[in-house]
This record gives C-alpha cells, sequence and structure tokens, in this order.
C-alpha cells in the first residue's frame, strides 16, 4: 500500500472544536484529504460507515460517551485506527491496547509520521474489536 499523503482519506473524530481544526489543517497542509471532523458518536457512525477513508485517528471519548462503536466498525471495514486521547496510556480500555495509540497534546510531526508508518503497513492493526 502506497503511503504518500496525496489524496490519502483520514477520518477526523474529535469532539474539541480547536483540536478538530488544528488537525484537519495539519493534515490537509501535509496533502492528506480530511473526511471529517465528526464530534458526537453519531456522526462519526455515520462518516465510518459511508465513507471511504484510508485511517482514522479517534478520539476516545466524545462529550462523555465512548467511541468504542466507532472503533469497532472502522475495524470491521479493515480501517487502520489512531487513538488519540488526554489521559495517559494506562487510562486506555483493554480492547484498545492493541491499537496504536498518541497522547494529546500530539506534535504534527509526530502524528504525520504515525500515520505514514500505519498507511505503510509498519505499525499494525489490531483484529475487529468485539462488542460487548
Amino acid at each position: 500500500m502506497d503511503s504518500a499523503p496525496r489524496g490519502r482519506r483520514v477520518l477526523v473524530v474529535e469532539d474539541e472544536g480547536l483540536i478538530a481544526s488544528h488537525l484537519a489543517e495539519l493534515l490537509g497542509d501535509n496533502g492528506y484529504a480530511v473526511v471529517g471532523p465528526a464530534g458526537t458518536v453519531q456522526a462519526a457512525l455515520r462518516l465510518a460507515q459511508d465513507e471511504i477513508v484510508d485511517i482514522a485517528i479517534l478520539d476516545l471519548n466524545l462529550c462523555g460517551e465512548p467511541t468504542e462503536p466507532v472503533a469497532s466498525l472502522l475495524a470491521q471495514r479493515g480501517v487502520p485506527v489512531l487513538l488519540t486521547t488526554g489521559h495517559s496510556r494506562r487510562y486506555v480500555r483493554t480492547r484498545f491496547r492493541d491499537l496504536p495509540y498518541l497522547e494529546k497534546p500530539v506534535s504534527g510531526a509526530k502524528l504525520c509520521a504515525t500515520i505514514a508508518q500505519m498507511l505503510a503497513g509498519r505499525i499494525g492493526q489490531a483484529e475487529p474489536l468485539i462488542q460487548a
């Protein structure tokens, strides 16, 4: 799979408006096509179901609601998921522990490098998550 950003579609799932705008601008400036951002689980599920995306950046919690259903849907569709959260790794639920993870605030260089590695297959994708 080609890891070059040109036109690669990135779903951004983030409920903090400033962070979502920053991610969208950063990704766009680096050649990615941004899908979203989605700020609610409902909106994220719609985009995850209806849009063709190459990778997703997923905040673990949107307005107090866990994003497990979104991660599960993306995994079932074979879309790599990069988790972001303001909490340390030890607060990440067991189901998510095998997914690539970045703690906020995320530097633009680290984010783009991680996305490129994931798209190139150098950072693995976990098996589809099973709903409880």
